[in-house]
């Protein structure tokens, strides 16, 4: 049985993770979303991809804001056995995210785990 669920190792709960990945990493522009990815060096004992999700008042309502972090955290967690190599992400909602769609977040999504894979530059 594959597990599903999204456990707190797979989130960045720190606010000194969320400010290092937003300094050093990657960045890929999408149309509703800034992905910000940094590799890590040294993979520890757990190797995996973890997730932070960043929506401002901006974008709208509560209702809204929270809206869009469920769909990319379910993306995530129905994905995330995809990516390879370990690293940290940021995904930062742009204004135009509250229109988004959970096919939009998934397309968002392939194009993330190919820049992580190394096919897309």
């Amino acid at each position: 049985m594959r597990r599903e669920s999204f456990p707190r190792g797979s989130r960045l709960t720190r606010r000194r993770d969320y400010l290092r990945v937003q300094q050093g990493g990657e960045r890929v522009y999408l149309p509703r979303f800034l992905v910000m990815i940094e590799r890590q060096a040294a993979p520890s004992a757990v190797a995996h991809v973890r997730l932070g999700v960043t929506v401002t008042r901006k974008v709208g309502s509560a209702v809204m804001r929270n809206r869009i972090k469920r769909l990319v955290r379910e993306v995530f967690r129905r994905r995330r056995g995809e990516l390879r190599g370990v690293a940290d992400m940021v995904w930062v909602a742009k204004r135009s995210a509250s229109s988004t769609s959970f096919h939009e977040v998934w397309r968002g999504f392939d194009r993330v785990a190919r820049r992580l894979s190394g096919q897309e530059r």
